[in-house]
């Protein structure tokens, strides 16, 4: 069918994920938060534990509060343009995630995904993206941009998982997209890490 059509790139890096799951991704959401000093001459350890059980701490509210975000409205997508140097006109629009917390005010994209991660709502919160971006990407097609298209970020995880076929056949139905209007973006540190895996996919 159609879908098979639809574009795969690879991202930089600085669309990073943590699947908190498994130890790999361990390593990368402690990177989100900075190293402990040296106990050395400043005190014992347990003075330098404390900023880190409060990171801890933070991390759980936090994964608490992306479970109820959906529901209250605090995610939305915010659209970055896509020009080529051939044609120097936006040919597409890359969908990013952004998460406004109530009292915190906006949430640094890493930290929501490895959030959503590790919370078990990457999936939810996955779809939900991916249908927004299709329902304005076929709006701006109705409005005099026929040709532009739309590309999306997703996480090893995602692709892993038996939804997300579905979930793009779905969405590019419901909106009458042909395939090739939508890139799935992919980090290059996950096609790295979990080759095998998003192959099989992919």
């Amino acid at each position: 069918g159609d879908h098979r059509d639809l574009g795969v790139g690879a991202a930089g890096d600085h669309r990073h994920e943590a699947r908190l799951a498994d130890p790999r991704a361990r390593e990368d959401a402690e990177a989100l938060a900075p190293p402990a000093r040296d106990g050395g001459v400043d005190g014992p350890d347990t003075e330098r534990e404390r900023p880190i059980d409060h990171l801890a701490a933070r991390r759980a509210e936090m994964a608490s509060a992306l479970l109820h975000a959906l529901a209250r409205a605090e995610l939305h997508v915010v659209y970055q343009p896509v020009v080529t140097v051939r044609a120097r006109r936006v040919v597409a629009r890359e969908a990013l995630l952004r998460w406004r917390h109530p009292s915190l005010g906006n949430v640094p994209p890493v930290e929501a995904v490895a959030l959503a991660q590790s919370a078990g709502v990457i999936e939810e919160i996955g779809e939900w993206v991916l249908d927004q971006a299709c329902k304005d990407c076929a709006a701006w097609r109705a409005s005099g941009d026929p040709d532009v298209g739309i590309a999306v970020n997703v996480t090893g995880f995602q692709l892993a998982s038996g939804r997300f076929l579905f979930d793009v056949e779905q969405s590019l139905k419901t909106y009458g997209l042909p395939a090739d209007a939508l890139t799935i973006d992919v980090t290059e540190s996950q096609l790295m890490r979990d080759r095998t895996r998003v192959r099989e996919s992919l």
